[in-house]
């Protein structure tokens, strides 16, 4: 299992993992562009090796939903989308509700102490609208849950949705600095934390942790912020 490993960066230990790294952090930062091509010759040519490890980290950002292949079997920047993007957020509330489930069950004290410590600090942020820091921040807290529920493979399924999070950084800004939605996610999590630490299970079973979902702007605001 993976301890503390949301603040660090590995060491790339293969050429397949340096060329990985330097794709992931070109596509996050959009240097390259949605729909854009990723040429296997020429990222081997600019850093001097074959073709091998550019593949392998290819596959692997495809795997991590990053880059699609498409049916002439070249390699291609996903577009960003609304749709998308909500998809992965429901997706996403429904693997942060069984981690905190089974972090619960397996690592209470801890699970409440991090998500007391975390909520603090992402209160502080929102007050001072600060949506950015908020946004790490609360990515920061359903990794360590992740980690505390004792699943490597959900752990891993939120490491793969951090990772299509950070695409979407400025539509999130956009979403998250013109709805409700943080409101309501602080209000629920923070009834869920308190029925947790009051071991009220009846009312853990009661709150619905996807309801902020539906305060986020539908895909015709983000159209029109898009095209600004």
């Amino acid at each position: 299992m993976h301890k503390g490993g949301t603040q660090h960066k590995a060491f790339p230990k293969t050429l397949s993992d340096r060329i990985y790294i330097h794709l992931k952090e070109s596509i996050m930062k959009g240097d390259i562009k949605p729909n854009q091509r990723v040429m296997e010759k020429d990222i081997a040519a600019e850093f001097g090796i074959s073709t091998t490890p550019v593949r392998e980290a290819i596959l692997r950002l495809s795997g991590e939903g990053l880059i699609r292949i498409d049916s002439h079997k070249e390699a291609v920047v996903r577009e960003l989308s609304h749709k998308e993007l909500m998809n992965i957020y429901e997706a996403m509330v429904c693997i942060d509700e069984k981690c905190v489930k089974l972090a619960y069950k397996r690592e209470k004290a801890a699970t409440i102490e991090e998500m007391t410590k975390y909520m603090a600090e992402m209160d502080g942020y929102w007050r001072k609208s600060e949506v950015e820091k908020y946004l790490e921040c609360n990515e920061q807290m359903h990794l360590k849950i992740a980690e505390l529920c004792g699943n490597e493979f959900l752990f891993q399924i939120r490491q793969m949705i951090n990772a299509q999070l950070g695409r979407y950084r400025p539509l999130r800004l956009f979403m998250f600095s013109n709805s409700k939605a943080i409101d309501q996610y602080m209000t629920t999590t923070n009834m869920l934390l308190q029925a947790m630490t009051a071991d009220d299970r009846e009312k853990i079973g009661r709150i619905e942790p996807e309801d902020w979902i539906r305060h986020l702007p539908g895909e015709n605001e983000w159209l029109a912020n898009k095209e600004k």
